[in-house]
């Protein structure tokens, strides 16, 4: 049914979900899996700069290891490491494009489920691609409690 899956990854809990999800899937279907990252550089501001070689080096590290899960089960992969830009697209936009430019058929994600006062305060990315994307989209959501 899935030809061509991206995973979206930011290393968290719901993001290990979504990878368990895609790579499963792509296993099951034969499908090739884009597992990318997006270091969002408005974090190395936030943070009050200095830190974007390390956000890059842990996104790095995100990837390596949804790679190794994906290569334990034989998917055919390549992984990617995006970037925001200032005053550029934002996490989701980013997504969905790459997305729709590499072709996939399905975008996977991890979701927190905030609500409230959290969801307005921090967005959602996962909200965002759902709504941007051309490809179906499927959230995961941890079992883990928050």
């Amino acid at each position: 049914m899935y030809q061509r899956i991206l995973l979206a990854t930011d290393g968290s809990v719901p993001s290990e979900a979504a990878l368990d999800a895609a790579t499963q899937l792509a296993a099951e279907q034969g499908a090739a899996l884009l597992i990318l990252h997006v270091v969002d550089i408005y974090g190395d501001y936030l943070a009050g700069g200095g830190v974007l070689d390390l956000l890059r080096t842990q996104g790095q590290e995100i990837l390596d290891k949804a790679a190794a899960r994906a290569e334990a089960l034989g998917v055919s992969f390549t992984s990617r490491l995006l970037e925001t830009g200032v005053g550029g697209h934002r996490v989701a936009e980013l997504i969905s494009q790459e997305g729709q430019s590499w072709g996939a058929d399905l975008i996977v994600l991890g979701t927190h489920g905030r609500r409230g006062v959290d969801h307005l305060l921090f967005g959602s990315v996962a909200e965002g691609v759902a709504r941007l994307a051309e490809a179906s989209v499927l959230l995961a959501r941890s079992k883990a409690p928050r």
